[in-house]
């Protein structure tokens, strides 16, 4: 879900609403969302390469049908805004456990408020600027944090 956001810059309020036939993964259209925005405002975003991986990968996993959320809670409904609070805690959480300096670096705490695909992603950036400084850039360490990529990190 976290990538999934980060990928295509969706409100938090998208994403849970996100049905599964809403995710388009044909290799014929190009993989990409159907996302109902703001303001009825409907909108097409396409997805990584990767992201489609994963996600067909979690829809495999999942199993359901066309009508089901893309991305359930333990119940199976739609995840609610503190779902996702908790699980890019447990994120955020994860990644201070690789690099420490993350735990410090931010006064606010990570709530997805608008788009909380931004503070994941702030938390990943973070982490691997701070292994590379570090002079711990192991591709082991780095593979981690899959969610960005080298030169975007360096454009921030």
């Amino acid at each position: 879900m976290l990538l999934t956001l980060y990928n295509s810059g969706a409100r938090v309020s998208g994403i849970i609403a996100l049905r599964r036939e809403q995710v388009q993964l044909d290799a014929a259209t190009g993989a990409h969302l159907e996302l109902h925005g703001k303001g009825r405002k409907d909108r097409v975003v396409p997805l990584w390469a990767e992201t489609a991986r994963v996600l067909r990968a979690w829809f495999r996993e999942q199993g359901g049908q066309d009508g089901d959320v893309a991305f359930p809670s333990a119940r199976g409904r739609a995840l609610s805004r503190d779902g996702v609070d908790r699980l890019l805690r447990r994120a955020v959480a994860s990644a201070v456990a690789y690099c420490p300096s993350l735990a410090v670096k931010s006064k606010r705490e990570p709530t997805p408020k608008v788009d909380g695909a931004g503070v994941a992603v702030q938390a990943v950036l973070a982490a691997r600027a701070s292994l590379q400084f570090q002079g711990r850039s192991s591709l082991s360490l780095l593979a981690r944090w899959p969610l960005a990529s080298w030169p975007m990190a360096w454009a921030r």
